[in-house]
């Protein structure tokens, strides 16, 4: 049974969680040096997916069918850094650190740890959605304009989109409690079934129609 630590409890708890996730994210690393990798490596992401949108679709960039591809890649980000940043930390404290049974028996809720852990990831997240926007409009032509975005619509679909993520993360934080030690490859494989079944890389209406209606009933998909 979790002790109560006072007021504000929580907070110090989800803020340890969140500065220990960015010391590990960042490789415990110069801050200048990580914000440097953290701008080229969306950047390299932005480049592998028009690469391969040139080889498979032969297709230029200005066709219709890049940017719905280009810009739902760029916001799945999202789903890898709260689903998975929400339950991976439960396996790499356990197996790779070996330090999570002296996080359990912490006087306080479990879950406020997890979540300042995956909050870290997912700032790193937002930055790179954000890094692979403008990369795509200043040089890929992406007709994405700020002005012309439907703020009052997009916001509250994006937290309707995150909030499921983040209850499948901590699901599966909760099945890595109990889970062997081959169950590291959980979170990745249900969001690849996200990926495929969401729309990421090509319209929904193309999938059979039994996948289809699978489709349709994810808040990832709209």
């Amino acid at each position: 049974m979790a002790v109560n630590l006072g007021r504000g409890g929580w907070w110090h708890l989800m803020r340890t969680g969140a500065w220990l996730g960015w010391q590990i994210g960042s490789n415990w690393t110069d801050p200048f040096l990580f914000a440097a990798y953290s701008v080229f490596r969306p950047v390299a992401q932005g480049l592998i997916l028009v690469f391969m949108y040139l080889v498979i679709s032969r297709d230029a960039l200005s066709s219709p069918m890049f940017a719905p591809v280009y810009l739902g890649n760029a916001f799945f980000v999202f789903v890898g850094q709260v689903m998975t940043g929400l339950s991976w930390c439960i396996w790499e404290d356990r197996e790779f650190f070996r330090t999570f049974r002296y996080i359990y028996i912490l006087p306080a809720r479990l879950h406020w740890y997890v979540v300042g852990r995956a909050a870290a990831g997912t700032a790193i997240g937002a930055v790179s959605v954000v890094i692979l926007l403008v990369l795509g409009r200043l040089f890929l032509g992406i007709p994405f304009y700020v002005s012309r975005v439907n703020w009052v619509y997009l916001l509250p679909v994006l937290l309707l989109g995150i909030l499921p993520c983040a209850a499948l993360g901590m699901g599966l934080a909760g099945v890595y409690l109990i889970s062997a030690r081959h169950g590291g490859v959980y979170s990745e494989a249900l969001a690849g079934v996200f990926y495929v079944l969401a729309g990421v890389v090509y319209p929904v209406d193309i999938l059979p129609g039994w996948a289809q209606a699978l489709a349709r009933m994810l808040p990832l998909t709209w």
